[in-house]
């Protein structure tokens, strides 16, 4: 047996409650969590639970009559308009300057309506037209899936959509 003098059996006493500290703090305590600085203050709220909720009004019919995952749900059919009318093999069309006009984006409504969404680039002006509707001295003959078809004088073009 080792016989150690007082002084050093009070080191490794103090050591050994050092290191069961440290242990202790390691194991135990979370050291990384946030200090009371970093975090929001509590706020306290008292709810009522037998209060009524209040919702807003919302009109639910549309979603009822075409529930999104039921076996009666009818696709939407966009309907095809006539393609104007072929001009005369002597007339010449005439484009539409690409600098001045961009077909942007095209809409097609539930009711069969249809919207052209036009940019003029040169007045920078950003249009909604419609079939009939004329801009710039350019009527709108139809609006088709990619494209939209314009005349004026007579002359007819056709505006393809942008692509990005």
């Amino acid at each position: 047996m080792i016989k150690l003098s007082r002084p050093v059996l009070t080191l490794l006493s103090f050591n050994a409650i050092i290191l069961s500290v440290a242990l202790y703090f390691l194991l135990f305590l979370d050291v990384s969590a946030e200090t009371d600085a970093n975090k929001p203050p509590l706020v306290e709220q008292s709810v009522n639970v037998n209060a009524p909720i209040e919702r807003p009004e919302v009109n639910y019919t549309l979603l009822l009559d075409r529930a999104l995952f039921h076996e009666t749900r009818k696709k939407i059919e966009v309907p095809v308009e006539a393609p104007p009318p072929p001009l005369p093999e002597r007339e010449e069309r005439r484009a539409v300057p690409s600098s001045s006009f961009k077909l942007l984006g095209v809409v097609f409504h539930e009711d069969g309506s249809s919207v052209a969404y036009i940019k003029n680039t040169s007045a920078n002006k950003d249009l909604n037209l419609t079939v009939n509707e004329e801009f710039e001295g350019w009527k709108i003959l139809a609006i088709n899936k990619n494209s939209i078809i314009i005349s004026r004088g007579g002359q007819q073009s056709t505006l393809h959509l942008i692509k990005k």
